[in-house]
């Protein structure tokens, strides 16, 4: 508590000095919104972001595998060595075989590295893999962040207090009024608590139960449908690079050609995994409602 005179001379009047609790708000907001995101169980990764992704299921919660940008395995929190990873991921699934798997796959890891985890869910009998990804910015979300901003800037508008008696009558001494300033900082703060479960969803991949099912990238319509990575980086169609601006329209009309939405996906192992995620994330806008992911590199030639 603070004390101010209205006027020279007069009695003392209590007033609230809320410039602290402002700055304590703000910084423990600062800190909820660096932490929150990086306080799942398991390895500390950056997860790259997908416009066509799904929200998280709402069922039994599944095992929770990371791979850090070095490459390194965990299982939840533990972690493990390949051999290892395979022994306690083979385990698990022996103890709740209806459990699935969500895999938190650092988007600067190499796609290498993702594929072989692929391949330990194959060899396990996994039927698919649940990938975590960022969710897009929603325009909602935005348009609620604008709101607030001019709340924000009206909260900052100056009252005048006009002064008690004696010489000063009258007298206007501008003061701060800080209470909207402190209901829209908590208001972000609840906002930001509620919408964070909403910052991650999955993008569900299939893995073919038997190596032998899986194709090979061809011209041959009869074929199936392999969408690849090149080493470059270049997203191709069976053997045809396609521009990322043309991808999901040209995907669209070639699925419509084949009367068949399902596609199979493979990257070069020295790809990014954040470049992979941008190809399936394409494959979905240009109409894959299957994607099933290889466990063996596809020729690059």
């Amino acid at each position: 508590m603070g004390l101010s005179k209205n006027s020279k001379g007069k009695k003392a009047k209590p007033a609230m000095n809320v410039t602290p609790l402002v700055d304590i708000v703000l910084v423990l907001l600062i800190i909820f919104m660096v932490v929150l995101p990086n306080t799942e169980s398991g390895a500390s990764v950056e997860l790259p972001t997908m416009e066509n992704a799904q929200e998280d299921p709402e069922d039994e919660e599944p095992f929770m595998l990371s791979i850090e940008d070095s490459g390194d395995l965990f299982f939840e929190a533990q972690r493990l060595s390949d051999e290892r990873f395979l022994e306690v991921l083979e385990m698990a699934h022996d103890r709740e075989p209806e459990r699935k798997i969500m895999l938190r796959a650092d988007r600067d890891v190499r796609y290498g590295r993702v594929r072989r985890l692929f391949a330990i869910a194959q060899d396990i009998g996994f039927p698919g893999v649940m990938l975590r990804v960022n969710a897009n910015p929603d325009e909602d979300v935005a348009a609620e962040g604008d709101a607030l901003a001019a709340r924000w800037g009206d909260a900052m508008g100056m009252d005048l207090d006009t002064g008690g008696g004696g010489k000063r009558k009258g007298r206007h001494t501008p003061e701060m009024n800080v209470t909207p300033l402190v209901d829209v900082v908590l208001v972000l703060l609840i906002i930001f608590m509620v919408i964070t479960p909403a910052m991650f969803e999955q993008f569900w991949v299939n893995i073919p139960n038997d190596p032998d099912d899986l194709p090979e990238a061809a011209t041959d319509p009869s074929q199936p449908l392999v969408v690849s990575v090149n080493a470059e980086g270049g997203i191709r169609i069976n053997r045809d690079v396609v521009p990322d601006a043309q991808f999901p329209e040209r995907l669209t009309r070639v699925l419509a050609a084949r009367g068949d939405r399902k596609i199979f996906f493979d990257a070069h192992d020295d790809v990014p995994f954040e470049r992979a995620a941008e190809a399936l994330d394409l494959s979905r806008e240009g109409g894959a409602s299957t994607v099933a992911v290889m466990t063996s590199p596809v020729d690059d030639d």
